[in-house]
């Protein structure tokens, strides 16, 4: 399959996903980042509190192990193509991170501009290397895989939330900025939509059987 039909065959998820970037970037382009954060900071309840902590995992770097130890029952491409975006998530992310290592998270910028914040109690705060988000850049990688990978729209749809929701759930916790997720997203649906590309170029008998197969 050329990269020209690879795209035109997941172009609606891609137009979703175009969707939701555009989305943040007019709020980016009318608002400063302070007001943008400081407008989700200012929306919480009890219930977010306890759930964002938790839910944030979603996108955090054990999901791919989790996810290629399931990959073991589906079909041997697919574990492939999972490992790619691993790999691909874990340097480009690291290699950003490393290049805007002094780049201030939510809670230090505001600290320095003196400006009070409102923290989640027992999160740990981190305080530099905010761009990219590497969790938003994972959800959408591993979770935009899934959805590629899947033929009912429901299940796209659900992994599409999940990874938004991640997003979300990085500037609730003032772990990043609107500006740190959206490039994240961006970042995670180029490798997810790479790694289905190279993955599904693997049409020898090999790569068509199951690790695991208990039928």
């Amino acid at each position: 399959m050329s990269l020209t039909a690879h795209f035109r065959q997941h172009r609606i998820y891609l137009a979703l996903v175009a969707l939701c970037v555009i989305g943040a970037a007019y709020f980016l382009g009318n608002y400063s980042k302070e007001e943008i954060h400081l407008f989700i900071n200012g929306i919480h309840a009890p219930w977010a509190d306890a759930f964002f902590p938790i839910y944030t995992y979603l996108g955090d770097g054990i999901i791919f192990p989790l996810l290629l130890v399931a990959a073991l029952f589906q079909k041997r491409y697919f574990s492939f193509s999972l490992l790619i975006a691993a790999l691909l998530t874990l340097v480009i992310s690291g290699v950003l991170k490393q290049l805007n290592k002094e780049e201030p998270r939510p809670i230090k910028y505001f600290e320095i501009i003196e400006t009070d914040l409102r923290q989640i109690p027992g999160v740990k705060p981190h305080y530099y290397r905010s761009f990219p988000s590497g969790h938003t850049t994972a959800a959408f990688a591993a979770w935009g895989l899934i959805a590629l990978s899947v033929a009912k729209w429901p299940w796209k749809i659900i992994c599409l939330i999940i990874a938004v929701g991640v997003a979300y759930s990085r500037m609730y916790l003032s772990m990043h900025f609107l500006r740190d997720v959206t490039a994240g997203a961006l970042l995670g649906t180029f490798i997810a939509f790479f790694a289905s590309y190279w993955a599904q170029r693997l049409k020898s008998e090999f790569w068509s059987k199951k690790w695991i197969d208990l039928t």
